[in-house]
């Protein structure tokens, strides 16, 4: 019965590790065209982000704001003709013709044309910011899919090295040299390193359709990236970062543009004020036994005492008072960014540090002595089980920080507009 069941057992062992197989060259060798490096994923973002594409749309929208700037100081003319019939003497009837040249000396055709041009500035803002915040996204994917990467590998080195501590548990229980509390107690490792396994491989492809999405891929397609190696800290100390945070991110340029075009449009309600002056020449004929002819000038303008756009005055005042704020909120915004990212990113490679040149040999070294101890029969397979938990939760841990510190760097890339641009 024993051995029955120990052959189906290690039958459904040899199907699973099939299956993962095949799911692992699914995820990482059908398409070697479709690897991906960092500065490709970048590119890409630049161009097909949803965001960015959104950006660009309403920067051609403020373009055509431009066609203010086309428009003529001299309006429509006006054509009016006047006809007075005689009664009851039709000689009497008096006709009249009227044209007039509306010209506009208010300034407001200027201010239309500059406000567009700071409309165009704060869109061609936005669409930096938005190509940054871009760039941004597609490389915390890229890292997200890598380090998925790594975490399935690591389980998967857990799964094999249960499996061959339980390939040698068997042997000594057949010969006696072990007990069922033994074999249990791999099995149970076997089982939590399969369903570790498990989550990776269903991690790596969560991180592969969030890949998809930021850059704008199809559904379908098959993405692998390469390798990361342990980050490297970025040129330059915190001050160097600032300074270059404040000159490259496009947030608060794009809140100065709006302030300056809300200026320029309160400006502009208050020249519309003034109406064009309307030049008019006509020309008048009566029909009587005395007919004449009469033709002269005139001139007409409306006195702008009354109604002088007070209210819409008021609201772009109040605007360009909130975008003055904005655009103040905005760089302290980006300087709490660059600390704040300059922090994790020195105390996520301190801790990497660590991980990776004392708590990683420390932990290897001690499972080695563990598997000598155990064939020397020193100690049981619990200590040997234990030991090896540890190596690969720190392991975990390692990877969970070079992570960080690759999301860290990332935020600090973003913080201040990119280190080589």
């Amino acid at each position: 019965m024993w051995k029955g069941m120990h052959k189906g057992h290690r039958d459904m062992h040899r199907w699973w590790l099939k299956a993962m197989g095949g799911l692992v060259q699914l995820i990482w060798g059908t398409c070697a065209l479709a690897q991906w490096s960092m500065e490709e994923a970048l590119e890409r973002a630049v161009e097909r982000a949803p965001e960015v594409q959104r950006a660009r749309a309403e920067l051609a929208i403020a373009e055509a704001y431009r066609e203010f700037g086309r428009i003529p100081w001299v309006a429509n003319p006006t054509l009016s003709l006047r006809a007075m019939l005689g009664v009851p003497d039709d000689r009497a009837a008096i006709y009249g013709i009227f044209l007039g040249i509306p010209i506009d000396f208010s300034g407001r055709q200027g201010l239309r044309e500059r406000e567009a041009e700071e409309m165009v500035a704060a869109a061609d803002a936005r669409l930096e910011a938005a190509r940054n915040d871009a760039k941004a996204a597609a490389l915390v994917a890229y890292i997200d899919v890598a380090i998925a990467d790594m975490r399935f590998e690591l389980r998967q080195a857990r799964l094999r090295l249960a499996e061959e501590l339980l390939a040698r548990t068997q042997a000594l229980l057949k010969v006696g040299a072990s007990t069922l509390l033994e074999h249990a107690l791999v099995e149970a490792e076997v089982g939590q390193a399969r369903a570790a396994s498990a989550e990776g491989a269903r991690l790596a492809w969560e991180a592969r359709a969030r890949f998809r999405n930021v850059l704008d891929l199809d559904a379908e397609e098959v993405v692998t990236v390469e390798a990361l190696a342990p980050p490297e800290a970025p040129p330059g100390d915190l001050q160097a970062w600032l300074r270059r945070a404040r000159e490259r991110r496009a947030e608060p340029r794009h809140f100065s543009a709006l302030r300056r075009r809300l200026r320029l449009t309160e400006s502009r309600l208050f020249a519309e004020r003034i109406d064009p002056l309307l030049f008019g020449a006509e020309w008048e004929t009566q029909g009587n036994v005395q007919s004449a002819h009469t033709f002269g000038f005139s001139l007409n303008w409306s006195f702008p005492i009354l109604w002088t756009a007070q209210g819409d005055r008021a609201v772009a005042r109040g605007e360009e008072n909130a975008a003055s704020v904005n655009e103040g909120l905005a760089l302290r915004g980006v300087e709490r960014e660059v600390v704040e990212a300059a922090g994790r990113l020195e105390n996520s490679l301190r801790a990497l540090k660590a991980l990776q040149e004392e708590a990683i040999p420390a932990m290897e070294r001690a499972l080695a002595g563990a598997m000598e101890l155990l064939e020397n029969g020193a100690t049981d397979i619990f200590h040997v089980l234990l030991t090896q938990k540890q190596l690969f939760e720190i392991r975990e841990r390692a990877i969970d920080a070079m992570s960080e510190a690759w999301k860290a760097k990332a935020a600090l890339w973003r913080a201040i507009g990119g280190f080589d641009e």
